[in-house]
């Protein structure tokens, strides 16, 4: 196995500072339980204070910003939900754009456009050993080296950083297949149906749960073995769609793709670590 170098650049998530950040509000003047936006400076020195935080806690001192800006080849690839379509109607926050400004006159960053800040990030350290991701993203644990969440709030904590080597990395992408990802509406190893719910018929999600992934997954040793058992549970709920269902996710799921570049489970021959 190759040294495990320490980080040198930081790698942050900036689609995730916006949101966050972007959302800061305070209790109204006059208005009871009603929160009004902070105002800029406020705003301003809370941002670069975060930031400060994230930087430290990273080990670096160097640090470069990552943005999506628009277009996404995910949307034409999923054909079995709508890719995000749990977010339709959904607003940024009042200060998104505040928090965007902030950022890119005062750090370096890089704008991503036709995919995802994420693919980026990925795709820059699966090529720099010396980088560590900072988000609080867990899809991004998918990809092997380093990594660092900060918290937000009491019910996400804070993890130092910590190293993900090649085969853990694989482990939790195998495992993001079968549960899928309820939060950019991919089904994984499973489909919604019409169940009662609560007294009245609703659509949910029945398929493999996050314990019987975990189950499936556990002891397991070389990445093909991963592949086979999820081929199988894919086979044992789809048929004779299991093949075109399990590229879907696997296209939705993995964060190191481009339009261009699509991904194939032949990667799995690939070394990362």
């Amino acid at each position: 196995m190759d040294e495990i170098k320490l980080p040198e650049i930081a790698l942050i998530d900036s689609d995730v500072l916006r949101y966050e950040m972007g959302s800061l509000s305070q209790e109204h003047p006059f208005l009871e339980d009603v929160r009004t936006p902070v105002d800029y400076g406020f705003l301003e020195q809370r941002l670069r204070d975060k930031i400060d935080i994230i930087i430290k806690a990273s080990g670096c001192r160097e640090a470069e910003f990552y943005f999506s800006e628009g277009g996404n080849f995910r949307f034409d690839i999923a054909k079995q939900q709508k890719y995000k379509g749990n977010r339709d109607g959904f607003e940024k926050p009042y200060h998104w754009k505040t928090v965007n400004d902030i950022i890119k006159a005062n750090y370096k960053f890089v704008e991503i456009f036709g995919r995802e800040a994420d693919d980026a990030l990925a795709e820059r350290q699966r090529r720099d050993k010396n980088t560590i991701i900072c988000t609080r993203d867990k899809d991004l644990l998918i990809t092997p080296g380093w990594h660092y969440r900060w918290s937000c709030g009491e019910r996400q904590k804070e993890v130092p950083p910590h190293y993900v080597d090649e085969h853990t990395a694989w482990q939790n992408f195998f495992y993001q297949m079968l549960i899928g990802d309820g939060t950019d509406n991919i089904p994984g190893c499973g489909e919604k149906e019409e169940v009662m719910w609560g007294g009245k018929l609703v659509m949910r999600r029945k398929g493999v749960g996050k314990k019987a992934a975990a189950r499936l997954l556990d002891g397991v040793k070389d990445k093909w073995t991963f592949y086979h058992i999820v081929r199988m549970e894919y086979y044992k709920r789809f048929d004779l769609e299991w093949e075109s269902k399990m590229l879907e996710n696997a296209r939705l799921l993995f964060v190191g793709q481009s339009e261009d570049d699509l991904f194939d489970f032949s990667w799995l021959d690939k070394g990362w670590s």
